[in-house]
């Protein structure tokens, strides 16, 4: 399969520390190249974390990138194929799957992986050997996300609005137990206002009929003392008239 394909040559997975190919897959002409280019003094420096790293030769171009848990992908191309989409698609989907096998690869041997990885590998090389094709699909999956990112922007709006709508009902629902409390606070309030009036009615009520009593008895006293004292000062004078006609008999 790897021989039908007319712009990925040859893809291999090796680890920047020591220069071990730990997976690769293609056309077995270039296998040796990429071993040496592997395994030469200036690998290390060339694939630090996200530097990328292209070398033309007549047999095509070799890609190199590496990522920050020190996994290098190597990559031979035809020398009219982009390197954008070499670094931004297909080494991006390598690390991808690679690391998804959950593969102990800092530690393996040379190719130890390379069975196991096949099949991916290949699928990718398919996947990515016409660029133009690949460029529509990449667009398609770029208007797809842009689609996803708007209808996710929209479902955090909706769901912000009803969380907002919630926040208002707890609101309104706190508004209307706070309104209810101070409801049966004021008719508290209200009924002893009422009671303290009604009793302070009573007391004026109670003053107001013992000024009465009072005054009554007063009065009442005073005219039962005048009535007594008449009698007593008429004696005499009955006495005097009845003296008269006994000393002119005489």
């Amino acid at each position: 399969m790897a021989e039908k394909l007319r712009n990925i040559f040859y893809v291999a997975c090796a680890r920047r520390s020591d220069g071990t190919t730990v997976a690769a897959y293609g056309q077995k002409a270039y296998a040796d190249e990429v071993a040496k280019l592997i395994s030469s003094p200036g690998f290390r420096q060339k694939t630090k974390p996200g530097a990328r790293t292209s070398l033309t030769s007549k047999n095509g171009t070799f890609h190199m990138l590496g990522n920050k848990e020190g996994l290098v992908v190597v990559v031979v191309t035809s020398t009219s194929y982009p390197s954008r989409t070499v670094y931004s698609g297909f080494c991006e989907d390598v690390f991808h799957q690679f690391q998804s096998k959950n593969f102990n690869w800092q530690e393996c041997e040379a190719n130890k992986w390379s069975s196991k990885f096949k099949g991916n590998l290949a699928s990718l090389c398919k996947e990515y050997d016409d660029p133009a094709e690949k460029n529509k699909v990449a667009k398609l999956r770029g208007q797809v996300d842009q689609v996803q990112g708007v209808m996710q922007d929209n479902i955090s709006k909706a769901l912000q609005n009803v969380a907002t709508v919630k926040d208002l009902d707890e609101k309104a629902e706190d508004l209307t137990d706070a309104a209810k409390i101070f409801d049966k606070g004021a008719k508290k309030l209200a009924w002893k206002e009422w009671c303290a009036l009604q009793k302070i009615r009573v007391v004026i009520l109670l003053v107001l009929i013992l000024i009465i009593i009072v005054v009554v008895v007063m009065v009442c006293n005073g005219e039962c003392g005048g009535d007594d004292a008449a009698p007593a000062a008429a004696a005499p004078t009955a006495s005097v008239t009845a003296a008269t006609p006994s000393g002119a008999g005489d």
